[in-house]
C-alpha cells in the first residue's frame, strides 16, 4: 500500500471520527459519593465480612440525611435528587463511614455503644 492511499484512509477514518456524536458521561454528585463509599468499604472491611453491612450502612445514610433535611415521598427514593452538590455527597460520604465504624465495631468486639 502506498503512502497515499494510506493518507485517504486515515482521513477518512477522521472524518469518521468527526461525525460521531460524543458520549455523554451521566455522572451525578451521588454517584461519586456511591462510588466513594464502596471503595471507602473495600479498603476497611474486615475479614470474611460480606456487603450487606455496606448496604445496611448506605441505607442508614439515606435515611439519617433524609430525616436531617426533612425530605419526603419522591425525592426521599431517588438518592440523586437531592445528593446534588458537593457539599451534600461529602456529608452522605461521612453518614456512611459513621454508620459503618458502628456497624464494624459492633462485628469486631460485640461492642455496643451507649445511645444517651
Amino acid at each position: 500500500m502506498d503512502y497515499e492511499k494510506e493518507i485517504a484512509i486515515l482521513r477518512q477514518e477522521i472524518e469518521e471520527l468527526k461525525s460521531r456524536k460524543p458520549k455523554i458521561i451521566n455522572t451525578t454528585f451521588y454517584k461519586i459519593a456511591d462510588q466513594e463509599c464502596d471503595e471507602f468499604f473495600e479498603r476497611v472491611k474486615q475479614e470474611n465480612q460480606n456487603y450487606s453491612g455496606r448496604l445496611l450502612c448506605k441505607n442508614a445514610a439515606k435515611d439519617a440525611y433524609c430525616e436531617r433535611h426533612n425530605l419526603f415521598g419522591k425525592d426521599r427514593k431517588t438518592p440523586s435528587r437531592y445528593i446534588t452538590s458537593e457539599e451534600s455527597a461529602k456529608e452522605f460520604v461521612a453518614l456512611f463511614k459513621l454508620f459503618l465504624a458502628i456497624y464494624q465495631g459492633y462485628l469486631k468486639n460485640g461492642v455496643r455503644y451507649n445511645a444517651s
